[in-house]
């Protein structure tokens, strides 16, 4: 079984064909008829620093009511219409590809594919009043990178890498989890840092505000703002190497794995004809939380076999390019080409 795992943030909205990223959007049917009331935050122990962290960012980020932090699952009786619920969510999926053959009458099994999603979910009622079903549709999502062997995909390397690494003696603490202000949350989510968290809340919030629906694989045409581009430098969170936590770093720095990753990272970049700067994780991350003036920076969702790239206003959390590449299954210089001719194009 080959198992592709993507990762899944979901929030509010996402692509439309106005430029939305990783996310997805829908309305309630009942608004603006009913208000938003309250959203409910699912998380785990909140007297933690970096809960209340997590919790101060939420709080000031989400314009469209008052925020509610809460453990468990939501209570029956708060599943009316006008009510919000956010927590992270996961969705498996398997797939096996099937040939039939006429004259044996019989079919042949062949490769199965599971895929499994995380993402931050926003549900809501949809039934008009109080329901004894009380049941929850989703609203938006914004999808989570699972960190994953993220090494450039190299076929040539595969079996050099899984060796190295089987050397490496490296174990995963965790595979997943459903947490949002879990402390160990960037080291599941390559965008699960304090300011992914924001610039998500920021965008789903105005989003769904001006009652947008969107959906997840469409494409959109670029923002206006995208033209900044032509002066300001493009941030590129580095998801491969150079940084505690990411699978690359287990290796040794000289092995064949790591240094095809770097110039494959390299050749990427060098592919932008603006100006463009790779960054730790961690720099973005500041960047974002202290940010008091427009900044650019570069997302990659890998979304089963649909590869999703966008340009995110670090300050605002608006969108302001996306392009969907379906079966392909890591950035590459044509990606960034491609960004770069849009950005040239722009008034």
């Amino acid at each position: 079984m080959r198992k592709n795992i993507s990762i899944l943030l979901l929030l509010a909205f996402l692509f439309s064909k106005k430029t939305d990223a990783q996310f997805e959007i829908t309305t309630p049917k009942w608004y603006p008829a009913v208000k938003y009331n309250k959203l409910y935050v699912y998380m785990g122990d909140t007297s933690k620093p970096h809960s209340k962290k997590i919790m101060n960012i939420v709080r000031e980020n989400w314009k469209l009511c008052q925020v509610v932090f809460a453990y468990g699952q939501p209570d029956a009786s708060l599943i009316i219409p006008g009510n919000l619920f956010l927590r992270v969510s996961s969705l498996s999926k398997t797939t096996q590809y099937i040939r039939g053959y006429w004259a044996g009458q019989r079919d042949y099994k062949g490769t199965t594919f599971s895929n499994d999603y995380y993402y931050l979910s926003l549900e809501a009622s949809n039934n008009p009043g109080p329901s004894s079903k009380n049941e929850l549709d989703m609203v938006a999502r914004a999808e989570l990178y699972l960190k994953t062997i993220t090494y450039g995909g190299q076929d040539e390397v595969e079996k050099a890498f899984k060796k190295d690494l089987k050397k490496s003696g490296i174990l995963y603490k965790k595979e997943s989890t459903y947490d949002l202000a879990d402390v160990d949350f960037k080291y599941v989510y390559l965008n699960g840092n304090p300011g992914n968290i924001k610039n998500m809340i920021q965008y789903v919030s105005s989003q769904l505000g001006e009652g947008k629906s969107s959906k997840l694989l469409e494409e959109n045409s670029s923002a206006a703002e995208i033209t900044k581009l032509k002066q300001d430098t493009l941030y590129v969170p580095n998801y491969w190497y150079g940084e505690d936590g990411l699978t690359m770093e287990s290796l040794d720095h000289e092995s064949k794995p790591y240094k095809i990753t770097v110039k494959y990272v390299e050749d990427m970049i060098a592919a932008y004809p603006y100006k463009i700067k790779l960054v730790s994780r961690e720099e973005l991350n500041n960047k974002i939380l202290q940010a008091n003036k427009d900044f650019y920076y570069y997302s990659y969702i890998q979304c089963s076999a649909n590869k999703i790239v966008s340009v995110i206003n670090g300050h605002t959390g608006n969108v302001v390019y996306k392009e969907v590449t379906r079966l392909k299954y890591r950035p590459t210089e044509k990606d960034f080409e491609t960004l770069g001719k849009t950005v040239e194009k722009s008034n």
